[in-house]
């Protein structure tokens, strides 16, 4: 997504290993207009699994049975489990997912989740909340101990442009937080980067 990149004519665009929502999509296909964009959905065991080129979030039942008849999958307790044909018992992916409006949505890694005063986080949720802000180009919740919570989100965020006044931008995603988020999923700390950490696959970091 860097300038230099945006002038590239590009004729593909595939999305994987982290969640993709409803306003990268459209950021992609703003920029990339004559471009196809797929989200792939893959995991260790199995290689990719299904794919999506309509450019909405998720994935349709009805793509996910016709690329892949001889896929089972199944969703129990949040958590999305698959069975390759062969396999004789289902394989937990680590990942939870939920069923919407016919499309299987993943909602990120069960180690993903924080448990803040009794309650379960999805740190993703909290990040796509975060993303929807005009003024935020990327963000990244990190979970840290904490001797009196036991464990508090640390949000840092990426400026959608050059940020002048980070006081002010902080004052504005809390009181954006408190609006859409309930108070335990509202980050205690929020900082003002320039970079976003990140893994050599792309993947942001979840180091604590």
């Amino acid at each position: 997504m860097s300038p230099r990149a945006s002038k590239l004519p590009l004729r593909q665009i595939t999305l994987g290993g982290e969640n993709c929502d409803g306003k990268i999509l459209s950021a992609l296909s703003a920029r990339y207009p004559t471009a196809r964009i797929t989200t792939i959905y893959a995991s260790t065991e199995l290689g990719v699994v299904f794919s999506s080129s309509d450019q909405k979030p998720g994935f349709p039942l009805d793509v996910i049975d016709a690329q892949n008849s001889s896929l089972a999958y199944k969703i129990e307790e949040g958590m999305f489990w698959v069975k390759a044909p062969g396999q004789r018992v289902f394989i937990s992916t680590g990942d939870m997912a939920e069923i919407v409006d016919d499309r299987i949505h993943i909602r990120g890694r069960l180690d993903n989740t924080a448990n803040i005063g009794g309650t379960k986080i999805r740190i993703e949720d909290i990040e796509t909340v975060v993303r929807e802000h005009e003024d935020v180009a990327d963000c990244q919740i990190l979970i840290k101990p904490n001797p009196i919570a036991g464990m508090i989100l640390s949000l840092s965020v990426l400026g959608r442009a050059p940020v002048r006044d980070c006081d002010a931008l902080k004052n504005a995603l809390r009181h954006w937080c408190k609006t859409r988020l309930p108070p335990e999923a509202r980050p205690a700390i929020i900082n003002i980067v320039s970079n976003l950490d990140g893994n050599a696959a792309g993947k942001l970091s979840r180091a604590k």
